[in-house]
């Protein structure tokens, strides 16, 4: 029976490669053979020919080098084709020298990081038209059935955009990256082990770089996806963790009461109750895999304290603050700490944390605002108008990292994109 199976479906894989080495043509080959010689010339981290030459594909490109790249991965796969004009020949022989090369795993996690680098340099480069067709509405009629989604190579979808709670329209979503995840992504067909680090590193690196560009819509398909492959890895906990709380700031949850006005363009969003819980489940997950995330502690301290839960927020925070930590990790900390003594009426309590905070980044807002506020509450004038007539002169912006607590692992991308360039092989 196992043979007689086995038969079946070997009968049935070469039944169905027949008409993918056949339609192959000239021109998708040769774009195939443009897009493998930028994959092995890309420098990574880099702004180079080969990423400017991806980053400027079209969807009309993209359509035909979509063929020749279905073949070429199924042949990567596994698969094997009987060659059939010299389109399909060509094809053959570009997977088979990427087999001789430097190896199937090695070939793909450059590819990943080309796409990737395409779209983090996507301004260095000319801007592609935007010729992808309209996708079909979402919304499923009484009967019908939800579109199947397009391959990654042709991936055309939308998403909302938004700016300081307000709908602005649509803006489409990056193909480079949801085609680089279909590269490197372990399952189904196993080209890449699942325990391969790298994985979870451009995970990681692809959520931060997300973060910091405030993508939130793009962030969300990639955690998801991030969460099935790796549901136990702490770097994409908390990234995950940090997603779920950013959408509970007032800045996302004000999308929510935005008016359906712009050709019925309307954001989804899980309301603040929902998404902070999520935010706090996730959070202490990643402290069950990995208990020296402070900066775990200190934002799961910050969500309970806004919850109303102050003496949880105060175990939260002095873990937190017990570890020791420095810089941005030590300004939160103790901007959090501040904030959670307040709630607690401990008001001599926050305003030494808030002049700790200052002393980590002198000239923040925040710390400057908090120690003159706790002052305050603590019926201390002469130490609520001190910060204040030094506010003008030694306040800026750019010197407050609590304008960027939103941003997670966002604030890091630089170094974090780094580290995933110097890991790729070369």
């Amino acid at each position: 029976m196992t043979a007689r199976i086995y038969v079946t479906t070997a009968a049935a894989i070469l039944i169905a490669a027949a008409p993918l080495a056949s339609a192959q043509s000239k021109e998708s080959a040769d774009s195939l053979e443009r897009w493998v010689t930028a994959v092995r010339t890309h420098v990574p981290g880099q702004a180079d020919r080969a990423a400017g030459a991806v980053a400027s594909l079209s969807y009309a490109a993209r359509s035909e080098l979509h063929p020749a790249m279905r073949m070429f991965l199924e042949h990567l796969r596994g698969r094997r084709f009987a060659a059939k004009g010299d389109g399909a020949k060509k094809v053959i022989e570009l997977a088979r020298g990427v087999e001789d090369d430097h190896g199937i795993e090695a070939f793909l996690k450059r590819a990943a990081v080309l796409h990737t680098d395409a779209a983090v340099f996507a301004d260095r480069f000319p801007v592609p038209p935007d010729d992808a067709p309209p996708r079909p509405p979402e919304r499923v009629r009484s009967g019908g059935r939800r579109p199947d989604p397009p391959p990654p190579l042709l991936w055309n979808e939308r998403a909302v955009l938004t700016r300081d709670g307000q709908v602005l329209g649509e803006t489409s979503i990056a193909w480079h990256l949801v085609f680089a995840r279909s590269l490197i992504d372990p399952r189904p067909f196993g080209l890449l082990a699942e325990d391969d680090d790298f994985i979870g590193e451009w995970y990681h690196a692809v959520a931060a770089y997300f973060f910091a560009i405030a993508n939130n819509a793009d962030a969300a398909g990639h955690l998801r996806r991030a969460a099935e492959l790796l549901p136990n890895d702490a770097r994409l906990l908390f990234d995950r963790a940090s997603y779920a709380e950013t959408l509970g700031l007032p800045i996302y949850q004000a999308v929510l009461d935005e008016p359906d006005s712009r050709n019925g363009v309307q954001a989804e969003l899980p309301p603040e109750e929902k998404t902070n819980a999520e935010a706090e489940r996730l959070y202490r997950r990643a402290l069950d895999v990995d208990p020296a995330l402070v900066e775990a502690h200190v934002r799961l301290a910050r969500l309970l304290d806004h919850r109303g839960r102050h003496e949880e927020a105060a175990h939260e925070i002095a873990t937190a603050l017990d570890a020791k930590p420095a810089g941005v990790v030590a300004f939160y900390a103790h901007i959090v700490a501040g904030r959670i003594a307040m709630a607690r009426g401990r008001y001599d309590e926050a305003l030494l944390h808030y002049r700790e905070a200052a002393k980590v980044f002198a000239g923040a807002q925040s710390a400057i605002l908090g120690a003159s506020h706790a002052a305050l509450m603590a019926a201390d004038v002469p130490a609520t108008l001190a910060p204040l007539e030094h506010f003008g002169a030694s306040a800026t912006v750019d010197a407050d990292p609590w304008w960027d607590y939103q941003l997670g692992a966002g604030r890091d991308v630089n170094a974090i994109l780094a580290h995933l360039w110097r890991i790729t092989p070369r």
